[in-house]
């Protein structure tokens, strides 16, 4: 798995200080992506070691923010073995924090129960351009799902 950048701090649309993770690699080809580099799986660093790369850029900022979130690219289209690790760490490393993760998939049935568990909110949905609104989340078509309300 590869990250494409990462953001610190960001706060839209999270309101509060957040650790934007960017995955490369994305197979869903929504019109009009706003993140085309990250749909390309080869775009930005391999991660050979999910933990050191975690103690690298996050524990050392942990302080600093409440909220981790995984764009991309999309997670779901990843290997699930990758996927699941990454988020599975994340969790374990951060058990205080928030995780957020941003996909593309339609169909909550699809998005694994593992990550239900692990995330705290999961923005789902393709982006359709023609369906573009001036807020959170960015298409009418998307939806927000928080463990809290479930």
């Amino acid at each position: 798995m590869r990250i494409g950048g990462y953001i610190f701090p960001s706060f839209n649309p999270y309101d509060r200080p957040c650790f934007e993770i960017y995955i490369s690699g994305c197979t869903r080809k929504c019109k009009g992506c706003h993140n085309i580099e990250l749909a390309n799986f080869d775009y930005g660093t391999e991660i050979e070691n999910m933990q050191e790369w975690i103690n690298k850029f996050l524990l050392t900022k942990e302080a600093f923010f409440d909220i981790i979130s995984i764009t991309g690219g999309d997670i779901l289209c990843q290997p699930e073995e990758k996927a699941y690790e990454f988020i599975d760490r994340l969790s374990h490393t951060f058990p205080n924090k928030e995780i957020w993760v941003f996909t593309g998939e339609d169909d909550f049935r699809n998005i694994p129960n593992w990550m239900k568990e692990r995330c705290d909110v999961i923005k789902y949905g393709s982006y359709k351009e023609e369906l573009k609104v001036n807020k959170f989340p960015i298409t009418s078509n998307q939806k927000i799902w928080r463990k809290n309300e479930y």
